[in-house]
């Protein structure tokens, strides 16, 4: 391995890193005398730290990404359709039907971009107006799940509802997309009366919250047509499905919810 390519090599890994320890390779490639100068140097000490630092964010991200995808999935699997909490989610259980996207986002207007995003692929048009159809399978439903250790607001179920009356706005209403989808919010704390004061971890809530709540704070999109069809399908007594939701939540307790929504992220 020559004294040149060297550090060549470690500057690609560093890709876009810190711009001053890019010059520094750069200089080390014209003043380092031989390869093993350039390994005793402290600039490759410096560069070595910097991708294991690297590294190490990249490794906790993917955990984090297989974990919120697997988790997600489980509560589809075992909540959503194993309790028969919405009678048409079998047929979406998956892909290319069911899309499960895991949100970047650190902020709101990230979050924004996201939903944009989404909502673009799923209605399947571009801002051009082109067909997406054929560019890639097509989902009929998505779900957004957000990365509280990225946007730790989004710990609070009251800080997503907040923040979905932006994303009502600017990501659905100003794309014109308010004929076509709608939001629906899911989170490990949400609560039917979302400004009721009680304490869930004192034992004084109310089990029919766990027919709203998910691993993970998600974001539903939801196609209206979807809806429509569900209305019209003949499902007996649709409109009282929330109510004998709640009801059956309630007979089993809290601690069987809250153990079956902790089950999904094993």
């Amino acid at each position: 391995e020559s004294i040149i390519m060297s550090p060549l090599k470690d500057l690609f890994r560093l890709r876009t890193g810190d711009p001053v320890l890019r010059r520094q390779v750069f200089t080390g490639v014209q003043t380092f005398s031989n390869l093993h100068t350039y390994r005793e140097s402290n600039t490759y000490i410096q560069i070595q730290l910097h991708l294991k630092r690297n590294v190490s964010t990249l490794n906790n991200t993917t955990d984090r990404n297989i974990a919120r995808r697997n988790a997600t999935q489980n509560w589809i699997d075992t909540i959503v359709i194993g309790q028969k909490l919405c009678p048409f989610a079998p047929p979406v259980r998956g892909p290319p039907q069911l899309r499960i996207a895991l949100s970047n986002a650190s902020n709101a207007t990230d979050v924004v971009e996201e939903v944009i995003k989404e909502a673009t692929i799923l209605v399947g048009k571009d801002k051009k107006g082109t067909n997406e159809k054929e560019k890639q399978p097509h989902p009929q439903t998505t779900l957004l799940v957000l990365d509280e250790e990225l946007y730790p607001e989004m710990r609070s179920f009251r800080s997503l509802v907040e923040l979905s009356w932006r994303l009502q706005t600017e990501a659905i209403d100003d794309h014109g997309y308010t004929p076509m989808l709608q939001l629906v919010l899911f989170h490990p704390l949400a609560k039917h009366d979302t400004y009721s004061e009680y304490n869930n971890i004192g034992g004084d809530g109310d089990a029919a919250d766990y027919s709203i709540r998910s691993p993970y704070p998600t974001i539903h999109l939801l196609q209206e047509e979807d809806v429509m069809k569900a209305v019209k399908s003949g499902y007996k007594d649709l409109e009282l499905l929330p109510s004998r939701n709640k009801a059956k939540l309630r007979e089993e307790g809290l601690d069987v919810c809250q153990k079956r929504l902790d089950s999904c992220m094993e």
